[in-house]
């Protein structure tokens, strides 16, 4: 955002990068819409959205292995990583395609990565009620994750936003709520992930040491 070199749909002259009136997509462009060059900004949202694609996947891979115990969380998980690491994958070429230069293909990978996340938060959050190695808070915290994304685009294809707020800023503001709240749902999971594997390793020193 602060290497955007400035600009909104709206107003071609507005200076720098707007929280309400730019979208993400707008750091991607390679050009700004005064037609001037936006090659760091680009570049920059480029290399961080590789590095989500990234992060995500790996995060998918590895939580599969705390739903191994029951056939049916199995199964669920499995589903569960293959749409997320496939969701992940989108994201990272949603930052390689630029916005400007092929606006439709991007617009399609954007709304396809949004409709992709929500069913890994879904699917996890009731295998999380299934099983008994995480806590029911991290069930719930999918779930109020998944309300952002979905409550966003209730509001765009509904028309509903018309009564509280003009679309460009539902779009501008909505897309960076959306990443933040994935982002801190996924650290979240994360960390009472590593919990759990912390407490389990405890539970068998202990049991060994009893033996």
């Amino acid at each position: 955002m602060k290497f955007y070199a400035g600009g909104t749909r709206d107003n071609f002259y507005a200076e720098g990068y707007s929280f309400l009136y730019n979208y993400l997509s707008d750091l991607g462009r390679v050009r700004t819409y005064l037609l001037e060059s936006n090659h760091v900004s680009r570049y920059l949202f480029g290399a961080s959205l590789i590095v989500v694609g990234v992060a995500l996947t790996i995060f998918y891979i590895f939580i599969i292995e705390y739903f191994w115990e029951k056939k049916s969380t199995k199964w669920i998980s499995i589903i569960a990583s293959i749409i997320g690491i496939f969701s992940a994958n989108v994201v990272t070429w949603i930052g390689i395609i630029p916005y400007d230069l092929q606006t439709d293909t991007h617009h399609i990978l954007v709304y396809l990565s949004m409709g992709c996340s929500l069913l890994p938060l879904i699917l996890y959050s009731a295998a999380i009620f299934i099983t008994r190695k995480l806590s029911r808070f991290y069930a719930w915290i999918f779930i109020f994750t998944s309300i952002v994304p979905i409550t966003y685009l209730l509001l765009i294809y509904t028309g509903l936003y018309r009564y509280f707020m003009q679309k460009t800023t539902l779009q501008g503001a909505g897309q960076k709520i959306i990443i933040y709240a994935m982002t801190l749902c996924v650290f979240i999971i994360s960390i009472g992930c590593l919990r759990s594997s912390y407490k389990l390793e405890k539970k068998d020193e202990l049991l060994t040491s009893t033996d």
